[in-house]
């Protein structure tokens, strides 16, 4: 919640891409009393797709999003179509896993946030 609340008052928008139910996200979002700008829900596979779909309705360009990731299947979303990331130790992929893949990597919440500030 405080992450979040840093980036918006820094100006940053917040958006969900997931391949989670939305009514999952939407019960996150309200357990927690967060806002996002906008939500998008994919499948497992289908994730660079809508990603691209975001980036069109949302008039983006990779070189204004940065990416917040947990799983290698994120970072081979955001690599086939060219979106930075950052991928976060603390989810679904070990550390050594997302490492491998040779994208920036954060191991707290203060290191994300400091990345995505800089």
């Amino acid at each position: 919640v405080e992450l979040l609340s840093t980036l918006r008052s820094q100006g940053y928008s917040i958006g969900i891409v997931s391949s989670s139910k939305q009514e999952t996200t939407a019960a996150l979002l309200k357990k927690f009393q967060l806002s996002v700008d906008f939500s998008y829900q994919c499948t497992l596979f289908n994730k660079a797709k809508v990603l691209k779909q975001v980036l069109s309705e949302k008039n983006l360009s990779v070189t204004d999003v940065i990416y917040v990731g947990d799983e290698v299947r994120d970072i081979e979303a955001c690599q086939k179509i060219g979106l930075p990331i950052i991928a976060v130790t603390w989810g679904l992929n070990s550390k050594e896993a997302l490492q491998h893949t040779g994208v920036p990597t954060a191991d707290t919440r203060e290191a994300l946030l400091a990345m995505l500030l800089t």
